[in-house]
C-alpha cells in the first residue's frame, strides 16, 4: 500500500526536527579543513555533492553544478514541504518514495551501534524536474560523514549523479 505523501512529509519533519546533535563551533572549524580536502577530490568527479548539517537543519555545502540542472541557482532548503526547495523539484510521483526511504534509513541507522553505522550508505533513484521542465533521472547516495561525540549523525554526505530521461 502506498503511503500518503502528506503523512510522510509530517513524519519526515518530526524525525528531523527532533534529531539532536551535540556539536560546537570547534567541531565546525575542524570540519572546515576536511571540507577543503573533500572539495579538491570532488573536482574530478562528474557528480553533485552536498553536505547536510543535521544540527542546523541546512546544507553546509551545495555543489555549483546544481545550476546546470535548474538553469539558475535554486534555494536548497532543508524542509521537504517547501515547494521552492530541492524536495519541491522531485517529480510528484516520486516524492513519497524519497521521503519514505529517508525515514526508513534514519530509523534503521538509529538502531545501530556507531561502529556499524559506518558500514552503510543509502542509494536510491528518483526523477527531478529541472530547467525548462526537463526530467532528470537522479541516482542519489547518502552516507553519514560525521557523528557527534554521542554517536548521533551530524553531517551527511549526499552524492548525486544524473542524466536526462529518454
Amino acid at each position: 500500500m502506498q503511503k500518503n505523501t502528506l503523512n510522510l512529509l509530517q513524519g519526515h519533519g518530526i524525525i528531523f526536527d527532533q534529531h539532536r546533535c551535540h556539536v560546537n563551533e570547534l567541531d565546525y572549524e575542524e570540519f572546515e579543513s576536511t571540507l577543503t580536502a573533500l572539495l579538491k577530490s570532488w573536482e574530478m568527479d562528474n557528480a553533485m555533492y552536498s553536505v547536510c548539517d543535521l544540527n542546523h537543519k541546512c546544507f553546509l555545502y551545495t555543489c555549483p553544478m546544481l545550476k546546470n540542472l535548474f538553469g539558475s541557482p535554486i534555494q536548497v532548503d532543508w524542509c521537504p514541504s517547501n515547494k521552492n526547495g530541492f524536495y519541491g523539484s522531485i517529480h510528484p510521483c516520486d516524492l513519497a518514495f524519497v521521503l519514505d526511504t529517508e525515514i526508513m534509513v534514519y530509523e534503521f541507522l538509529h538502531t545501530l551501534p556507531l561502529y556499524e553505522k559506518l558500514n552503510y550508505k543509502l542509494m536510491y533513484e528518483f526523477r527531478l524536474v529541472g530547467a525548462e521542465n526537463i526530467l532528470y533521472r537522479i541516482i542519489n547516495q547518502l552516507k553519514v560523514l560525521e557523528y557527534n561525540k554521542y554517536g548521533n549523525s551530524w553531517l551527511l554526505l549526499v552524492k548525486a549523479t544524473w542524466c536526462p530521461e529518454c
